[in-house]
């Protein structure tokens, strides 16, 4: 019996020691890796399967006119003209890969930088051999524009008719122009009617993204019965920071939040 008290002593320690290694070895379990396929990036959001055009900077001719063409499968083709130094026409066709990030992709079979490019909302960024973007002064050249098709439209130089402001749909009175909007493509002005009046401003264009910002409207002074359209609209127009553009549909929006403005195309 004199010996209990030593074996109890023990047996304490003994399980101290086990719930002290039990914590030690104790980790947080590790997050799940993020699946390209189900992740918010271009290859998923976008529509990226399309063709590609324009002139990129050359060192040895006036420039390499380019078109790139990418296909549902995953294949692509590209030809390329050197400007000022050739009519040859060259074509290179392969297998595009995308990146771990889902956003660039990489071109197989074509050597140099061009071999990779970030994919934009209707734009292809080329990027230089690190892999980043190109900047710069000429980094506005460095970028391929998705072609117009027979059910595209592009930004500048269309008739934009508004359908929705802030979520709901916008009613035009019979005998009244519709509000809506063109953006003249020869300078960064925009001109239109928001409701009632006709209205005018400038706009101004980010190069390396789908940013578009308005600056504040002057407007003819009429009054009309119903101006909340209006009202509404013009404080919607100086929110706008992004635009997405797709099948003759606009949307001007603020940062990732639902569309502040949406316009049809209207053939002019």
């Amino acid at each position: 019996m004199q010996h209990a008290p030593l074996l109890m002593v023990t047996a304490c320690l003994l399980l101290l020691a086990a719930c002290g290694g039990q914590e030690a070895n104790t980790t947080p379990e590790p997050a799940p890796a993020q699946n390209p396929t189900t992740a918010d990036n271009s290859r998923t959001n976008l529509d990226w399967a399309s063709t590609y055009s324009g002139i990129v900077p050359s060192a040895d001719s006036e420039g390499i006119a380019t078109s790139l063409t990418l296909e549902p499968s995953g294949e692509y083709s590209m030809k390329t003209q050197y400007l000022g130094k050739s009519t040859e026409v060259y074509t290179t066709t392969g297998v595009l890969e995308w990146e771990a990030d889902g956003n660039r992709i990489r071109l197989k079979g074509v050597d140099g930088a061009v071999a990779r490019y970030h994919v934009g909302e209707g734009q292809l960024f080329q990027l230089d051999q690190q892999g980043e973007r190109i900047t710069g002064e000429l980094a506005a050249n460095y970028i391929l524009r998705k072609e117009a098709s027979a059910n595209t439209w592009p930004l500048l130089d269309t008739y934009w008719k508004l359908v929705e402001v802030m979520g709901k749909p916008v009613a035009h009175p019979e005998g009244r122009m519709p509000a809506h909007m063109v953006l003249s493509a020869e300078d960064d002005r925009v001109a239109g009617n928001s409701g009632c009046n006709s209205f005018f401003s400038t706009y101004e264009l980010d190069e390396a993204a789908t940013g578009i910002r308005f600056q504040q409207a002057g407007s003819t002074m009429m009054a009309c019965p119903d101006m909340s359209v209006e009202d509404a609209f013009n404080k919607a127009l100086l929110q706008v920071d992004n635009y997405s553009l797709a099948d003759g549909k606009l949307s001007l929006n603020k940062a990732r939040m639902a569309p502040l403005l949406r316009f049809e195309a209207v053939e002019m």
